[in-house]
């Protein structure tokens, strides 16, 4: 048995020998026939067919229309095959479709780039500096150097998610020189050819500024220094630092501008960016700049220069003779004309830089800056400022802070440059720093705040961005309280006149606005301010801004809380706007309400109660006579909180005047007060019962001078239903209180007010007298919700004794006349929903009772319903055949 077990294995592996060999056979020939017949058959299939044309037989290049999906498949399948088979090919089949982009038409360039890009994906980030050296080799010539750009951004794109980490470093010398002669070389030139415009799109732009933002997003940052900015020298590699050194015009130096700040915002957003290693960068690049800022000792003496050289008028003897002498010497300094111009050029250029001593150099001595050394500085700083502005740089961190406290004395020095875009940086940088409270700030304090009134002595104008920095600059300086910087009066009036400026022009009232709050919070008094606030008065009454009215809101409501003022002119403040409480535009109204009501909500109750009175009566005047109903409901809530803060004996002596405006033969007074009282009772709550007698006799009073008035005083019965509803609210117990509330009853739920023409008002009604239905002890289950069938089954349990239903229905002229009542505003044209719900509820609930309790209602009540109701009856009746016999006569 072992020895047939060990033959039966040896066969086993004999077979499995000839199958791999087999298989190997069939491997060798499936890559034979892959790389001898498929292959070739796919590369020829790559491009279309071209058409013999003899008048191009000189071209380098003939072949027809690329097929980008074929040329796709072959990169897939030569992916498949071994390396050396991929080297081998691939040159080939990137040649080819490298020729496609050199054909006129822009569709075909189109396609063939998207392919391109597309195969280069497939292929992997590894051989985009071979694809990108193939595209610069085929692209050399006329129109085919602008698209050897756009083919590049094409490709880099495709690839950008894959690019992150060192896989870019390898291709930066290709792209360099394409990108750097598209922005100062021969292509650069062409593009501003129109002719070659208009025969080539990819020469109207150029695609560097993109490309260089992209770098700055996939690039690691720790190959930034050495890979893109400053590369080895022996490495005879394309560097920005080296190419921005060598920019001698305007134009190249803006060029170079516009790329680091695209590649800054790359640099952004770019994930491998940590801010340790940032800020050590930042930092060097901070001081190779600083040897070209100006000292402090030497703006002092420009200052103290400025100020000694006060031109002396001359005398009056021998001062004609003086300027005839200056006028000679300005004769003879005069230059010979010239017989023919100067040849132009940048030879011509560096001639003349040479000839009025300029170099290319800043400072003195052996701290020699390249001039353009401030574009890589603010590259840097730019860097800088948006990773503390997006909180990427945890400035509360111990770490951090260490960090950053080197930065102090570099903005500060920053601050002196020749340069207005390094001068705004260093501002916005300061603006940052402040709030971190560093170390070094406290030292360093003092001379930021000269430096900021010496930039804004040099700006001018405040429409500057470097005095608009300025303000927001001293703004961060003034808002920290252990910032202990002073103001001298000069400067404070300085500032201020620039804020007046600012706030007449939209742009920059944003500044000026938080310039103005932060001195009012430091209370730096000054004359000027005080007519300040008049402009920002108005400011929120006229502008059509929201962002101004806000800001201004904003500003106002510090100054008069904050800022030292006296009585009078707090007054005169306060009046300026409850004058405009009946501003011609909804928004200054609103503005107002708005300021007003922050007031009253939060000034101390000593300050506030000498004003209430002062805002009541305008508040009340806006709350019958504005036109917009947002304004109305603001100064509802106004009012409602002015009772909150009155003091008791103010608030008795506005009871008071609100109950004789109830009874005033004017309607609006009376409306006024009906509606005023009803929102003092909303405010008040359950504190109204301490004026429970007083409301109660007050809307009596009010419902029989609205009911004298008729129908035109609908208005006014309104609002005392709601205010008598909102009283039932407040305290259920009127319900019970047959004192009070039955004479209340009677006048506000009459048949007459619970079958007004105007729906308000029986609305109004309908719910009031549920809710004094719902408060008895025969409706109790109204108010709850429940169901018709468990309100009978409960009603009929109870025991058939009279309760508080039953005077509520008799004050209300008893329970048919109510039901009738009911009806009646049921058969109504024109039933709202609400009006509807509410009448079928009350309707409901009354049958419920009288089912209950027949005793509701009396036997004289009964047989005048019945009585009514025959006489209806008996009326329809003659009707019907009357018609009946009209119609028999008409027969």
């Amino acid at each position: 048995e072992e020895e047939e077990e060990e033959k039966a294995a040896k066969e086993a592996e004999e077979e499995a020998e000839k199958r791999g060999e087999e298989q190997e056979v069939d491997g060798a020939e499936i890559y034979r026939q892959v790389v001898t017949r498929v292959l070739p058959a796919l590369e020829k299939q790559m491009t279309e067919q071209a058409k013999a044309d003899p008048s191009k037989a000189h071209a380098r290049v003939q072949q027809g229309k690329l097929r980008g999906a074929m040329a796709i498949a072959v990169v897939k399948t030569l992916k498949l095959l071994p390396e050396e088979r991929l080297t081998q090919r691939l040159p080939h089949v990137v040649g080819v479709v490298c020729n496609g982009l050199r054909v006129r038409e822009q569709a075909d360039r189109e396609s063939t780039r998207k392919a391109l890009a597309d195969m280069t994906r497939v292929l992997g980030p590894y051989y985009l500096k071979f694809v990108l050296g193939e595209v610069q080799t085929a692209l050399q010539r006329g129109f085919q150097r602008h698209v050897c750009g756009y083919t590049f951004y094409a490709v880099m794109e495709a690839l950008e998610s894959m690019l992150a980490g060192p896989h870019l470093l390898p291709s930066l010398p290709v792209i360099m020189s394409v990108y750097v002669d598209e922005l100062v070389g021969q292509v650069a030139e062409e593009k501003e050819v129109d002719k070659i415009q208009a025969k080539t799109p990819e020469a109207k732009k150029t695609k560097a500024y993109e490309a260089f933002e992209l770098i700055g997003r996939a690039l690691s940052f720790e190959l930034l220094p050495h890979g893109l900015i400053d590369p080895d020298p022996d490495a005879n590699q394309f560097g920005l630092r080296k190419v921005i050194l060598e920019a001698t015009t305007l134009k190249v130096r803006r060029r170079y501008e516009e790329v680091l700040r695209r590649l800054g915002l790359g640099l952004a957003a770019n994930p491998t960016v940590k801010a340790s290693e940032m800020l050590v960068w930042v930092h060097t690049m901070a001081q190779r700049y600083l040897p070209a800022c100006n000292k402090p000792e030497e703006v002092n003496k420009k200052k103290r220069k400025q100020t000694d050289e006060t031109p002396s008028a001359p005398t009056a003897e021998g001062a004609d003779g003086v300027v005839q002498q200056k006028r000679s010497k300005l004769l003879e300094q005069r230059p010979k004309p010239a017989e023919k111009l100067p040849p132009m050029g940048p030879e011509w250029e560096r001639k003349a830089r040479a000839r009025e001593g300029a170099t290319m150099v800043e400072g003195g001595g052996s701290g020699n800056v390249n001039r353009n050394e401030y574009l890589l500085a603010e590259l840097a700083l730019n860097l800088l400022f948006l990773s503390l502005k997006r909180e990427k740089v945890d400035v509360k961190s111990v770490e951090m802070k260490e960090m950053l406290d080197p930065f102090v004395a570099v903005v500060e020095q920053l601050m002196l440059s020749k340069h207005d875009s390094i001068v705004v940086l260093a501002l916005r940088l300061c603006s940052l720093l402040t709030p971190a409270e560093l170390p070094a700030m406290r030292t360093s304090l003092p001379r930021m705040h000269a430096n900021i009134f010496y930039l804004l002595q040099r700006g001018g104008a405040t429409g500057s961005q470097t005095v608009q920095e300025c303000f927001k600059a001293l703004t961060a300086l003034l808002r920290q309280p252990k910032a202990k910087v002073q103001l001298s009066k000069t400067q404070l009036q300085v500032l201020l006149s620039f804020a007046r400026q600012d706030l007449c022009e939209a742009s920059r009232q944003h500044t000026a606005f938080a310039l103005i709050r932060a001195i009012i919070a430091r209370r730096l008094v000054c004359a000027e301010i005080y007519d300040l606030v008049e402009l920002v008065f108005e400011h929120l009454v006229t502008s059509q801004s929201d962002q101004t009215r806000s800001l201004s809101s904003q500003a106002l409501y510090q100054f008069l809380l904050d800022y030292p003022i006296g009585e009078k002119r707090l007054q005169q403040h306060l009046s300026f706007l409850l004058r405009n409480l009946d501003y011609d535009y909804e928004s200054g109204r609103k503005a107002v309400l708005e300021l007003l009501h922050r007031i009253v909500a939060h000034f101390p109750d000593q300050l506030l109660t000498g004003y209430i009175e002062l805002c009541f009566l305008p508040l009340v005047t806006r709350l019958v006579n504005d036109d917009s109903a947002v304004c109305r409901k603001m100064v509802a809530v106004l009012l409602k909180e002015l009772v909150r803060r009155a003091p008791k004996a103010q608030l008795d002596s506005m009871l008071n005047m609100i109950s004789g405006w109830t009874t005033d033969p004017d309607p609006l007074l009376r409306r006024a007060g009906a509606q005023v009282l009803g929102l003092a009772i909303e405010q008040q709550g359950a504190g109204a019962e301490r004026y429970l007698e007083q409301l109660c006799t007050t809307l009596g009073n009010a419902a029989s001078s609205s009911a004298a008035a008729g129908g035109k005083g609908w208005e006014e019965l309104y609002q005392v239903l709601v205010a008598a509803e909102k009283l039932q609210s407040a305290l259920p117990r009127l319900s019970r209180s047959s004192v009070l509330f039955l004479p209340l009853v009677s006048k506000l739920l009459a048949p007459a007010v619970l079958q007004h023409a105007h729906p308000w008002v029986q609305l109004a009604a309908s719910r009031l007298l549920g809710r004094a239905m719902a408060a008895c002890e025969g409706g109790k289950g109204e108010e709850k919700g429940e169901g018709e069938e468990k309100k009978a089954k409960k009603g009929a349990k109870e025991k058939e004794t009279p309760g508080g239903l039953k005077e509520v229905l008799g004050a209300c002229g008893g329970a048919f006349v109510v039901g009738k009542g009911l009806c009646s505003q049921l058969a109504g044209e024109g039933l709202e929903e609400a009006l509807q719900e509410q009448s079928l509820r009350n309707l409901i609930h009354l049958c419920s009772a009288l089912h209950a309790q027949p005793t509701l209602a009396s036997q004289s009540e009964a047989r005048a319903a019945l009585q009514e109701g025959g006489a209806l009856d008996d009326s329809e009746d003659e009707g019907e055949e009357g018609e009946g016999g009209s119609a028999h006569a008409n027969g």
